[in-house]
């Protein structure tokens, strides 16, 4: 059984009310870090690297990355997430805004929150709704949060793991910088281990998703799409990480 385009849009919109800010086409066009890749890029102008190298020998030192994502159902955006994440730590944590475009299916569900991943806690304040915002931060489980951008390397290494296929080479930003572009098909079962959130959301569903990612000289993920395709729509994430820095911190809010 294939998805109907409601059905993929509740599992942007059921994913955003349960704090998870979660979402691939073999050749599609991807953003690259900070920038669309510029038409007249040329994949031989770019520094050439080993990826498989550059995955396995990146650094394990926590770095904070600003995150951008969108969720389009059909070309129309739905969902939009924008803020910081702090990453290659034992538990993600940042802080971001996101926004649901269009009437909600669920009026009593917020339009548009800001959440704080702390680790062990998060909280979110409610910006907008149906009957207006809040003034106060609220507690809430971390069941099922996903912080935005917090899956991107391990959709990378997955996808490499597909083998020599899913290895398209290098490529170039619009600024001229290097980026190894990884896509391919990734079995339903095997986003099991790479985004737990998708996978139960979509694992009777659809058969696999498709991913794009393109990786920077560092070995981090500048890009990330995915595709989840059904029988009568598509729903396409897309994110993009960029000016990466030492970690920042998340403020506990008075809740």
């Amino acid at each position: 059984m294939k998805p109907r385009r409601s059905v993929l849009v509740a599992l942007v919109l059921a994913g955003a009310a349960a704090l998870t800010v979660t979402g691939c086409s073999d050749d599609a066009a991807a953003p690259g870090g900070g920038g669309k890749p510029s038409a007249s890029a040329s994949p031989a102008k770019a520094k050439a690297f080993d990826i498989e190298q550059v995955l396995a020998g990146r650094s394990k030192e926590p770095y904070s990355a600003s995150v951008d994502e969108e969720s389009e159902a059909d070309d129309e955006l739905v969902l939009l997430s924008t803020g910081f994440a702090n990453l290659s730590t034992e538990t993600p944590t940042g802080e971001w805004t996101t926004e649901v475009k269009g009437r909600p299916a669920d009026p009593r569900k917020p339009t548009k929150l800001k959440v704080r991943a702390l680790g062990d806690s998060a909280y979110t304040l409610t910006l907008a709704s149906i009957s207006g915002g809040e003034d106060r931060w609220r507690r809430q489980s971390t069941a099922g949060l996903v912080v935005p951008g917090s899956t991107a390397t391990a959709y990378a290494e997955k996808l490499l793991s597909l083998g020599p296929s899913a290895r398209k080479g290098m490529t170039e930003n619009e600024f001229g910088e290097a980026r190894y572009r990884l896509a391919g098909t990734i079995p339903v079962a095997g986003l099991k281990d790479v985004d737990p959130e998708t996978y139960e959301q979509v694992k009777s569903a659809v058969d696999g998703v498709r991913c794009e990612v393109l990786v920077d000289g560092e070995g981090r993920v500048t890009d990330l799409q995915r595709w989840i395709e059904g029988s009568t729509g598509t729903l396409h994430v897309t994110t993009t990480l960029s000016d990466f820095a030492a970690p920042k911190p998340v403020e506990k809010p008075d809740a």
